[in-house]
């Protein structure tokens, strides 16, 4: 008995191609990290990472599960296919942080094992999730970013309130997320225009999020669907 192809629009372990580039960009994302917690970098930049860290952390033991779920029997991701050290990079430890270099190498097989074509079709296939997935990871790169750039631009400046990680982080999270509650702001120029920037991108990220929830309840089933009806028919002639 022959064993059968995986689909087209997703790698092989079972999951879209979009979702493998989403891994691989936060576990690379993560080992930059790794740098700033380990490198010279003053305590304010550092607290800005581990805490980021931390969110990371969850997604990658959030996608160790899936996996795991995944897999039947479970011991050929665990065990064949090196689970546990995903696993273990999971992790917020400084040492096991730096075992994502595994998973960047796993997940970049994965996406290559698959083709560029064909990951760059089903990329723009199934485009709302991978424009979810994308704003998932530019939200997360620019609170990090302009919180570490806020600290510095504020720290020492007269009558600031954001002077720590923490209020730098929590500034940048109402920030994106264009809540603004004020107890937290810049009060230098170049704060201001770092808190400017975050707010205008906040706004164009959050509205994929909300595009998203729209197109969920509003899209019709694929079945019912005729562009998408035709795109999986021309998939069925190229395979064939």
């Amino acid at each position: 008995m022959t064993q059968a192809r995986p689909t087209r629009h997703t790698t092989l372990s079972g999951l879209p191609p979009g979702y493998e580039l989403f891994i691989v960009a936060l576990s690379i994302f993560s080992i930059g990290n790794v740098v700033i917690v380990l490198g010279p970098f003053d305590q304010d930049t550092k607290a800005v990472a581990l805490i980021i860290d931390l969110v990371l952390s969850l997604i990658f033991l959030a996608d160790f599960f899936l996996r795991l779920s995944r897999s039947h029997p479970r011991r050929v991701y665990f065990i064949d296919h090196q689970g546990w050290l995903d696993l273990l990079g999971s992790l917020p430890f400084p040492l096991f942080r730096l075992l994502r270099l595994v998973r960047v190498t796993k997940a970049i097989r994965r996406v290559r094992a698959m083709g560029g074509r064909r990951v760059v079709r089903a990329v723009i296939r199934e485009r709302a999730q991978s424009a979810l997935l994308l704003a998932t990871f530019l939200v997360i790169v620019i609170m990090e970013v302009g919180s570490i750039l806020v600290v510095a631009a504020e720290r020492g400046a007269p009558n600031a309130n954001i002077t720590t990680g923490g209020d730098a982080l929590w500034w940048s999270i109402v920030s994106v997320t264009t809540v603004g509650y004020g107890d937290k702001f810049p009060v230098t120029a170049l704060g201001r225009l770092i808190g400017s920037v975050m707010l205008i991108t906040g706004v164009g990220l959050f509205g994929v999020f909300t595009g998203y929830i729209a197109r969920v309840f509003l899209t019709p089933r694929s079945e019912d669907n005729p562009e998408a009806a035709e795109i999986a028919a021309l998939d069925k002639i190229e395979e064939e």
